[in-house]
């Protein structure tokens, strides 16, 4: 997404292709995107939240990786495919890094033009790495969502305890 806008927005800068085989790719995704996705509750929170949602931008994603159908793998598969295939033909060879971080810190870094670190090359995405970001985005938008409702609940209770108060008060009268 946005590959010719960014380089033409930054004619500078190098450009890092993270690479998998398309099989890892989608299995990654059943295991991040897809179980998102598959959350019932996410589109009842949008209905809530003032925000730009999770729910709006994960259905933007889809929307264009699936070709229009969230639940298309086989569009989302040839998405990636010519997703990269399109970055390899519109990047400069020489701002170009093809990258698998099995590879680990050298050919980036040497890339980067930047010293190797010391530590341990990371691997943030493992396993369900992005359903627990997700979740944690999740539950804080469903937070903020109860802070913004939470005087809305409370002025309907006070109402209705007063309109409650009252009836009662006319029946016993």
């Amino acid at each position: 997404m946005f590959v010719d806008e960014m380089i033409t927005a930054y004619p500078e800068a190098k450009i890092i292709l993270t690479t998998r085989s398309p099989d890892s790719w989608m299995e990654s995704m059943e295991h991040s995107f897809f179980e998102v996705m598959g959350w019932r509750s996410l589109s009842i929170l949008a209905l809530f939240d003032r925000e730009p949602s999770l729910w709006d931008l994960l259905k933007l994603i889809g929307s264009i990786w699936g070709n229009g159908d969230l639940n298309d793998r086989q569009a989302f598969r040839r998405y990636y495919t010519e997703h990269n295939k399109h970055v390899r033909s519109a990047a400069p060879l020489e701002r170009l890094l093809e990258f698998h971080p099995s590879q680990g810190w050298e050919p980036l870094c040497k890339f980067l033009d930047v010293p190797i670190p010391a530590e341990p090359f990371p691997h943030a995405n493992e396993g369900n790495a992005v359903v627990k970001i997700n979740a944690q985005i999740y539950w804080s938008r469903w937070i903020c969502v109860a802070k913004y409702y939470a005087w809305s609940f409370v002025a309907v209770g006070v109402v209705l305890g007063a309109l409650l108060i009252a009836a009662g008060y006319r029946s016993w009268s």
